[in-house]
């Protein structure tokens, strides 16, 4: 409720994606420059400001082995340092410390970088006593960063001697692993599991079952923070290529994975995908021009920051008259018309007006016994504007797998030629245009955000940046 003296009347202004996946319209990609046309480059993973990746590129630091098959060098783990954003120095093998005459990698680090997962083969006859294969296998290791050293070196109880085990992932919060198996109980070829920090160990493995899971490889999980699983496989289409997926838990049930769409999934192999939490900036890899490659991508909209929360619009005012006279007394009294069909008799008026406007406000003196007006006391224009912000137009409760409508277009804001509209919706989904629809996956308090660029005349000119956020609870559905 606003408070107004008519005779000095003040206007107040306080200033301030239709859901579309990853398109080539949002991102941008190109060949990281770490790739070496003699080798192979993939499984990038997040250190700290820096890039890890695995490569079977030779190098001088240490003695190297070639696979028998191809008769080219084994893998190993390489760090490149990022100079600047999206531009990384030259790859340096990551650590002596883990470096041995056999393969190294994928990779995976806890949130502050001091342990790593990470994939090894394994010597059977001499890690398990009796060799089942009389080869080798792959197994997971861990290792802890102490004064600048990876030490402590251990395999972990998931290891067996008779197939592999590989492609760690530790959560953000370091309470879950996700790896891959070929253990012959599993549905076929490599099984994504999932294990849980559980008393200082892991415990048991969990098979993700057959929506994740089929007869063929499922490979390279990457869990975002926001929930998603995101990994490769060959067995969720008819193509026998790895293609990129994604799932969301819902209800302790993994959902029916969606494939990504282009420029990430291609005609060749496409895997070991990962992308930061902001959702902004990301890496994978692909073979799609000959050898395996790491390919980074950026987001092509806008990045909003420090958007305010929205205000609601309030059209209800106080009206009176400061230089009035007392009319108790008399048989007279004053009337308020307050230009849209609403008249009110006293001294002081509440009202809320339906839409913003300008009216014609009146202040007169009518006679009670007759109804009639005896002078206007007052006339004046008032304006009921909306606050000038983008405006968010939705529901404050809704529910998991229901679809949500979020709409822009009351938005107000002065000289200001609006281009486009951004959604992000606060769980790793963005969307443009000025309405939307969005489903959440997963109950929570989220932050939707809208953000708005102006139109440019010219090329070398900025967008002005307008932007707010709203909260939603997302909630379960009682059976």
């Amino acid at each position: 409720m606003r408070f107004l003296r008519l005779h000095i009347i003040t206007t107040i202004v306080i200033c301030s994606l239709s859901v579309q996946s990853f398109t080539q319209r949002y991102y941008a990609i190109k060949k990281l420059s770490v790739n070496n046309a003699q080798s192979d480059e993939y499984a990038p993973m997040f250190y700290q400001n820096d890039l890890v990746f695995i490569s079977n590129r030779k190098n001088d630091v240490i003695i190297v082995n070639t696979n028998v098959n191809n008769n080219l060098p084994l893998y190993d783990i390489y760090l490149a340092k990022q100079r600047r954003a999206g531009r990384f120095g030259s790859p340096q093998l990551f650590s002596k410390d883990i470096s041995t005459r056999f393969n190294e990698g994928p990779i995976s680090f806890n949130k502050d970088g001091t342990v790593m997962y990470f994939t090894r083969t394994i010597d059977v006859s001499k890690n398990f006593g009796n060799s089942l294969r009389g080869d080798s296998v792959l197994g997971i290791f861990t290792a802890q960063l102490v004064d600048g050293n990876w030490v402590n070196i251990t395999d972990t109880r998931f290891n067996r001697p008779n197939y592999n085990v590989g492609f760690p992932f530790i959560t953000e919060d370091g309470q879950q692993l996700f790896f891959c198996s070929e253990d012959p109980r599993g549905m076929g070829g490599y099984d994504i599991y999932v294990s849980n920090w559980e008393n200082g160990r892991w415990g048991l493995q969990r098979n993700l079952g057959n929506r994740i899971n089929t007869s063929e490889n499922e490979v390279f999980p990457f869990h975002h923070s926001s929930g998603r699983l995101y990994f490769a496989s060959r067995g969720h289409d008819e193509r026998t290529d790895l293609d990129i997926f994604y799932s969301n838990l819902v209800d302790n049930e993994w959902q029916e994975p969606v494939k990504m769409p282009a420029p990430f999934n291609s005609n060749a192999d496409d895997f070991s995908f990962i992308i930061k939490t902001t959702m902004d900036t990301g890496f994978f890899a692909s073979n799609r021009t000959g050898s395996r490659d790491i390919y980074i991508f950026n987001s092509t909209l806008p990045v909003f920051t420090n958007c305010p929360r929205q205000q609601e619009n309030d059209y209800c005012f106080i009206f009176y008259e400061q230089g009035s006279i007392d009319l108790d007394t008399t048989t007279f009294s004053y009337e308020w018309d307050l230009g849209d069909g609403t008249l009110i008799r006293g001294l002081e008026a509440n009202h809320c007006y339906a839409e913003p406007g300008t009216y014609l406000v009146k202040l007169n003196v009518i006679d009670t016994l007759t109804g009639d007006v005896y002078f206007s006391q007052a006339v004046y224009e008032h304006s009921v504007e909306q606050i000038e912000q983008p405006y968010i137009s939705m529901v404050d409760t809704g529910y998991i797998d229901e679809n949500l409508s979020f709409d822009g277009q009351q938005t107000f804001l002065k000289n200001f030629e609006i281009n486009d509209y951004y959604w992000d919706f606060g769980d790793g989904t963005r969307a443009t245009d000025v309405t939307a629809e969005h489903i959440f996956s997963k109950p929570g308090n989220y932050n939707i955000q809208l953000g708005i660029t102006s139109r440019v005349e010219q090329n070398d000119e900025f967008p002005e940046l307008r932007c707010v956020t709203r909260p939603i609870v997302i909630l379960r559905r009682r059976e």
